[in-house]
């Protein structure tokens, strides 16, 4: 089962893979993050329909304790404001849907009369606009109805408090208060919108307060392994810009049983050829893997292609196996 399977039909294939290599190479901790963590991460995106650009979901990097009690870097799957109007909208039955903030020198009223709810926000768009003291989310619904939802500051505190990570430096709690409250407002909105069940994926536990949590160990095991052949698809859509040979001294040869110098970092495109290695389990699929690697290859330094080379061979002296 590939990726297209999984993407809505306003999402090709290709928009998403270049979408998640973009993110990947853009950001740091995710090249070395835990692979399997990642592929979970961006199969529960597609499977959402959103795009991992940072707006409409992002993959965010938790130290994340294991079974053995030591911490590695998991991927979380986060999905963004964007992306549940994103959502809200394709649903066919709303017509517009807005959120944003109240800061103290806002004029803001809402009130309700014989023709329905009303509400007014003026912002003060100035540098002097106060304090948060408000966040709200509204919608306008085809058949003329229109659904409204208000948290104060504190209301939002008290669910941000639930949040075990919020008061670390780290969480988005700490760096983007605002874009957070606003998010949690809109998800209360989205649940009583018509159709809210082609978007409670976006809602539940696992992708709501607790997706700031460390993903569990049991989570990210067998869904993998269902997720990635999809690997393959990066790797043969994806384009790979040819990277500076590094050469290394020709007093010290690197040995091909340990080709890649302690210093060397593998880069991502070399780390997900092998994963894909890993996933190739029938002739087809090896053959693909191999044909990508023979134009990959061409942009590794020599270390990392002897890396290759040894991984191509170990995998063919294990399809001879029976």
């Amino acid at each position: 089962m590939g990726i297209e399977s999984m993407l809505p039909p306003h999402v090709t294939p290709e928009q998403f893979i270049r979408t998640a290599a973009t993110a990947i190479v853009a950001d740091r901790e995710l090249q070395f993050a835990d692979k399997k963590s990642l592929v979970l991460g961006l199969t529960k995106c597609a499977t959402d329909g959103l795009m991992p650009d940072g707006r409409e979901a992002a993959m965010v990097v938790r130290n994340t304790k294991n079974n053995s009690g030591q911490y590695e870097k998991r991927v979380v799957y986060m999905p963004m404001i964007d992306g549940l109007l994103k959502r809200a909208n394709q649903s066919g039955q709303v017509s517009s849907i807005f959120s944003d903030a109240v800061y103290s020198a806002d004029e803001f009223k809402r009130w309700t009369d014989e023709k329905g709810r009303h509400f007014k926000h003026v912002s003060n768009d100035t540098d002097e606009r106060g304090e948060l003291r408000l966040v709200y989310a509204a919608a306008k619904l085809k058949n003329g109805d229109f659904l409204i939802e208000v948290m104060t500051k504190c209301e939002v505190d008290v669910i941000r408090n639930e949040v075990k990570t919020a008061a670390k430096e780290s969480s988005p709690w700490q760096k983007h208060y605002r874009e957070m409250a606003i998010k949690t407002v809109t998800k209360r909105l989205c649940k009583r919108l018509p159709g809210a069940a082609d978007i409670y994926s976006l809602l539940d536990v696992g992708h709501s307060y607790a997706a700031e949590q460390a993903v569990p160990t049991a989570t990210v095991v067998n869904p993998v392994n269902n997720a990635r052949p999809r690997l393959r698809d990066v790797l043969s859509n994806h384009r790979f810009t040819p990277a500076p040979q590094a050469t290394a001294p020709e007093t010290t040869p690197v040995p091909p049983e340990n080709p890649a110098p302690e210093s060397e970092v593998a880069p991502p495109a070399l780390e997900a050829a092998l994963i894909a290695f890993d996933d190739a389990t029938d002739e087809e699929s090896y053959q693909a893997v191999v044909e990508h690697c023979k134009t990959l290859a061409q942009t590794l330094s020599e270390a990392h292609r002897a890396v290759l080379r040894e991984k191509m061979k170990q995998q063919g002296e294990d399809k001879k196996t029976p």
